[in-house]
């Protein structure tokens, strides 16, 4: 009987991709991982038109450092939260950014840094081989402009 495959978490798919140099084996990495937490990621980056209501930077938040298996939380729990942090959700601004803060805590501390360099439109900055055009190679319809 086949073992259900383990889902790795956006930083460890991230660093496989980081760590191949081919554009085709970066495009399988992320087919073969193909997730809604990783493609909500992926959005929430490169469309221009996801903007994030909260402000730039880390929050301040006490990091769960424990190994991804020993976390708190897996990202996928989590990851529909957030929809309250775009602009245009009706959640106000000062719970925004506790219910962010919340989010952040709730999950690995690398895949917590992921997701404030999603809000602020700086993956690249943390995996340069994660671009507009790997991304669209992976994903055709994944990255519109609006």
């Amino acid at each position: 009987m086949n073992k259900p495959k383990v889902k790795l978490l956006p930083h460890e798919i991230f660093d496989k991709v980081q760590n191949v140099r081919a554009m085709k084996d970066r495009i399988k990495i992320l087919q073969e991982n193909e997730s809604y937490s990783l493609k909500l990621i992926l959005q929430g980056n490169f469309n221009s038109w996801v903007q994030f209501d909260l402000p730039e930077g880390a929050p301040p938040f006490k990091e769960d450092r424990n190994p991804p298996e020993k976390s708190a939380g897996r990202i996928d729990r989590h990851i529909k939260v957030l929809k309250h942090f775009v602009k245009g959700s009706r959640l106000p601004r000062t719970r925004k950014e506790i219910k962010f803060i919340q989010f952040l805590e709730a999950i690995n501390v690398n895949d917590a840094k992921i997701i404030i360099a999603m809000k602020d439109k700086n993956l690249n900055k943390l995996y340069p081989a994660l671009t507009p055009a790997l991304v669209k190679r992976a994903f055709p319809n994944l990255i519109k402009d609006k």
